[in-house]
């Protein structure tokens, strides 16, 4: 790992709705990123299945939320990721990954209510933009059931 931080980091992921497209197939496509201490990842003209990924993305909270233990967060497009293990019920440990046999780039600690509501906020904005405009499909309808699950662990 080239990095390491030991004070918290600053956490944000990043939609931008005006870029969703949807295909024939249903899947809706946009930019999405997250940034990490100003810091954009894997850049800032990252475009992928925002809903497939944000359902994924939920589902790995979800799971951490449940297990107290690690999880991995996937792009679609290429080998990028990153993964958050739990440090303590306060902070969280988040490694940047450019591929899938690498040590990670960098290493980060966050709050997890942070890391959540990020998570939150994001699949807000995506469920509100492809409601209006008619971007329906089941991997909307499963972002919508992961996003249910977390308000209660949000608020």
């Amino acid at each position: 790992m080239s990095t390491e931080k030991s004070q918290i980091s600053e956490f944000s992921v990043n939609v931008f709705p005006e870029t969703f497209k949807q295909a024939r197939s249903r899947l809706v496509t946009g930019k999405i990123h997250i940034t990490v201490d100003g810091n954009d990842f894997p850049d800032s003209s990252w475009d992928d299945f925002v809903v497939v990924i944000l359902g994924w993305w939920l589902e790995g909270l979800l799971g951490l939320e449940k297990t107290s233990g690690e999880s991995a967060f996937r792009f679609m497009d290429g080998p990028c990721r990153f993964e958050v293990k739990t440090k303590t019920p306060d902070l969280w440990e988040l490694s940047l990954f450019r591929r899938t046999d690498d040590e990670g780039i960098s290493k980060h600690l966050v709050r997890p209510q942070s890391f959540a509501r990020e998570m939150f906020d994001a699949a807000n904005i995506v469920i509100d933009a492809c409601k209006k405009k008619n971007h329906g499909s089941n991997d909307l309808d499963t972002l919508v059931s992961h996003l249910e699950k977390l308000k209660d662990l949000c608020e």
